[in-house]
């Protein structure tokens, strides 16, 4: 009896613990079975201080009320007092769409649980753990009458994974009656103050000592919350999922980009030379993180480059370094302190990719859209030609109009201007200064385009390909990026050639930038040479442009009439014009008054519902008299040619986009030393699979603060994974830190977003640990400015040793495991809802990693 209540009902409790021991705040699930082989289950919430009730929610019921809100209705709430229910019958008033799950799942989760646990505890191996718990679930199903048939396929669904068997609940204390704060709340767990200032309308200000001590030292502060901060320029990192294609997917794609007059056919490609630091869509490991720890068999780029030679040998390559390993700079961010050390470190990439892949490097730059130096470009040359790449020629500055006015520096002398090949310059919006475009110095620009790659982005490409020559005489133009080949949630969505962001099941889009560049490349190759302006290359009178390139023999022309508002880039600014439909003549003169014919190729945009129809053979043009007339369309491209060009040649049956699959599984031991491991994007730091001891695991290498391309307060070593719509999501992972060189703090998290360039500003669901202490933290941003929880482990984390992490987040309850220890916290409101798997470390530092584990959270009832 309770308070004159008849007892009715009893609830099991899944987990290893006593119920005594449960009411010491260590709640395990309660489980009610119905009659008919079902069961609810029930999470706990909270103890009555006044009569010693506890209080659980039924994990069904907040299931179905996260995917339906119904107006007036509650979620079931059972009361408890020694085992048993005191509140009625358990079943009844349940949420609308609530549904029990079976008994025998239940029991199948239950032992596939226990056996995680012994697994991880080091007391069983795998296979007697599955062997021993399958028996027990057997016959427990069989003593309380649930089908063990049942329980057996239940079993079999989800492999035995790492589980929480445990939850205590954090309880935040509750604002004071007159609104102000308990005393608890105003002071950091180490005593710190925190609460600095309330003003009278209630508004509090709250900061640690060290953040306000930056603050202090800074003449500008920058409020964040309604304002974005605006892109910048150029970045890499963006073909990362590319090399994890299956067959015949990935040659596909690559034929593609650069396969002679098959789809882009692009005739230069510029990679990144890794420098351990973030390039906006991630990071690309350095081929010396240290002056001591060199290879040149990290990362993509080489992979890449080959590829693109295999399809054509002809393509030429460049590269361009975004971040450098701090060492370059004597561990500074300005990495021209020591040009001989930089020049070193360049050509080193540069002969190793000739001695270790073979690959010639045709032009490398200085250093992405920061300022150049003129000592670096005359010792990087120096360099160049006494290592025999007398061939290899400079590009300088790669840099944005802004500073196009300093641009006569490079020419302060005979020598100076010798060393450079060509000026390149990023986003110019196709027009260049006088100065600049008079002299006599080649004209590229070395990074264009970066524009979403729908019609409006093909649009885009199609006008900067032509006026990029018209307006500021630049004959060579580079697309950022090559391919979109990156996580969507990533900077720049979509801003590729075509689209690849989903390599486990095969998908990827064919965008129509890509048959814009075949109006070029399948017409014209390197070498040729553009007419000059009035004589073959200009402005069409009523809108558009037109060039003509010729190798001395054939003929190409290309004409674009692109109107204002469907071919808008995302950088600069486009200024208003017209374009309207229009006849044109083209006069034939000297060698070409011998042409008879041109094979023509169009591609007709539609922005009323109808399909763009991309570069199609069109019957031959008929020249007479010398002389073509041709009736030009709005949003239209043409091509008129001698050289013959099959078309557009797509590959069939390109099969569906699926989501990332689960449950998803790696113990990183099928790759390659120095490989980066499948789908996991590094967004700072080198994450490489090392092989050691006859183990196989992935460790990031980054020792130092690189000298960074991105602008982050807060500088955190990252890897992530998965989809960024994630919301209930279980992982576990083994963690080691090794005792020498090993990294200070590491974090795994869930639901984390903003990554790229923003990764200082991360936020999701963090789980941090400190080396050789007991002590680990709970944060919702990455740079713990949020802090949910503090807590000891019961024995300290120690360095060398294999730990596991385990993370779920289901609804509003997020539970971490460290080896046998574990705990649940409630989620406060605001926090992250959705996001990536990632795992780092707080500063540099060795950290390995291993047994990657993940599987969605939905149906897993204990993580409710």
């Amino acid at each position: 009896m309770w308070n004159g209540e008849e007892v009715q009902y009893r609830v099991d409790f899944h987990a290893s613990k006593s119920f005594k021991s449960a009411q010491r705040s260590v709640h395990p699930i309660a489980q009610f079975t119905n009659t008919n082989g079902t069961s609810f289950t029930f999470a706990f919430a909270f103890e009555s201080k006044k009569d010693g009730k506890l209080y659980y929610n039924c994990n069904q019921c907040v299931a179905a009320k996260r995917k339906e809100l119904v107006d007036g209705s509650s979620i079931k709430t059972i009361h408890l007092y020694n085992n048993i229910i005191v509140n009625g019958n358990p079943s009844d008033g349940h949420y609308p769409g609530c549904q029990p799950i079976r008994s025998a799942q239940v029991y199948a989760q239950k032992k596939k649980r226990q056996a995680s646990q012994l697994v991880r505890s080091g007391l069983s191996s795998v296979a007697n753990a599955r062997l021993n718990l399958h028996a027990e679930m057997t016959r427990e199903c069989e003593e309380v009458g649930v089908d063990e048939r049942e329980g057996r396929l239940h079993w079999t669904k989800k492999s035995v994974t790492n589980r929480l068997s445990n939850a205590k609940i954090s309880k935040v204390p509750p604002l004071m009656e007159d609104g102000s704060l308990p005393e608890q709340l105003t002071k950091m767990n180490t005593g710190q103050r925190f609460l600095r200032f309330e003003a009278p309308d209630g508004s509090k200000l709250f900061v640690n000592n060290m953040c306000l001590s930056l603050l202090e030292q800074s003449s500008c502060w920058k409020a964040d919350g309604t304002f974005k901060s605006a892109p910048k320029g150029y970045f890499q990192a963006t073909s990362k999922l590319l090399v994890s294609y299956p067959e015949p997917q990935r040659s596909q794609i690559l034929d593609l980009l650069f396969k002679k007059q098959y789809g882009a056919a692009l005739q230069i490609l510029k990679v990144e030379i890794g420098g351990d630091g973030q390039s906006s869509a991630g990071s690309e490991s350095s081929h010396m993180h240290e002056p001591w720890d060199e290879s040149y068999h990290r990362g993509y780029e080489w992979w890449l480059m080959k590829e693109a030679k295999k399809r054509n040998p002809d393509i030429l390559l460049s590269a361009l370094s975004w971040s450098f390993p701090g060492w370059v700079g004597n561990y500074g961010s300005n990495p021209y302190k020591n040009v001989s050390k930089l020049a070193y470190y360049t050509v080193s990439w540069i002969k190793g990719a000739k001695e270790v892949h073979n690959l010639t490097i045709d032009f490398i730059g200085i250093w992405n859209e920061k300022m150049w130096n003129n000592d670096y470009i005359l010792e990087l040359r120096s360099s160049l030609d006494s290592n025999g790449f007398e061939k290899t020629k400079i590009v300088a500055p790669d840099t944005f109009g802004i500073e196009y006015t300093g641009f006569e520096k490079l020419f302060e002398n005979a020598t100076l201007r010798n060393a450079v090949y060509a000026i390149g310059v990023h986003y110019p919006g196709t027009e260049l200064p006088l100065n600049m475009r008079t002299n006599g110095v080649p004209l590229w620009s070395s990074e264009d385009y970066s524009t979403y790659n729908d019609d409006v982005g093909a649009g885009c490409w199609a006008r900067i390909l032509n006026q990029n020559y018209v307006n500021g005489n630049m004959t060579s133009t580079i697309s950022w990026n090559l391919i979109a080949s990156y996580y969507s949630a990533l900077p720049f969505e979509r801003d590729g050639l075509m689209t690849a962001m989903h390599p486990w099941s095969g998908h990827y889009n064919i965008d129509n930038p890509i048959w814009i560049t075949a109006h070029t490349t399948h017409f014209a190759s390197v070498g040729w040479n553009y007419l000059k302006h009035g004589k073959g290359s200009g402005k069409l009178g009523a809108g558009g442009s037109f060039v003509s390139l010729t190798n001395g023999k054939d003929l190409t022309i290309i004409i674009e009439t692109l109107s204002h508002n469907h071919s808008i880039c995302i950088r600069p600014s486009l200024p208003a014009y017209n374009v309207a439909e229009q006849s044109v003549t083209f006069v034939f003169s000297g060698s070409f008054s011998a042409i008879k014919t041109l094979h023509l190729y169009t591609t007709r945009f539609f922005f009323d519902g109808r399909s763009t129809v991309p570069f199609e053979k069109q019957a031959d043009a008929i020249i007479t008299d010398s002389k073509l007339t041709l009736r030009l369309a709005v949003d239209a491209v043409y091509t008129l040619s001698t050289i013959l060009s099959p078309g557009r040649v797509e590959p069939k049956d390109i099969p569906a986009a699926s989501e990332f699959p689960l449950p998803y599984s790696d113990n990183f031991d099928s790759y390659a030393v120095d490989e980066g491991p499948h789908y996991l994007a590094q967004q700072n730091g080198a994450w490489e699979v090392v092989k050691s001891e006859g183990e196989s695991f992935v460790r990031q290498k980054a020792l130092n603060r690189e000298i960074a391309w991105c602008d982050q307060t807060f500088v955190a070593t990252a890897a992530l994974i998965g989809d960024i719509k994630w919301h209930d999501i279980s992982v576990s992972i083994r963690v080691r830190v090794p005792s020498s060189k090993g990294a200070n703090t590491l974090f795994a998290a869930l639901r984390s977003s903003f990554y790229g360039c923003n990764e200082d500003k991360a936020t999701g669901l963090f789980l941090w640990l400190n080396p050789n202490t007991t002590t680990y933290w709970i944060s919702y941003d990455i740079a713990s400015l949020r802090i949910a929880y503090i807590g000891h482990l019961p024995t300290p984390f120690q360095l060398d040793q294999w730990h596991t992490a385990s993370l779920s987040a289901v609804g509003s309850i997020f539970s971490i495991g460290i080896d046998s220890y574990s705990i649940s916290v409630a989620v406060e409101k605001g926090a992250t809802s959705h996001g990536f798997v990632v795992f780092g470390s707080q500063g540099y530092g060795y950290s390995d990693w291993d047994d990657l584990h993940i599987e969605s959270g939905v149906d897993d009832i204990f993580f409710k």
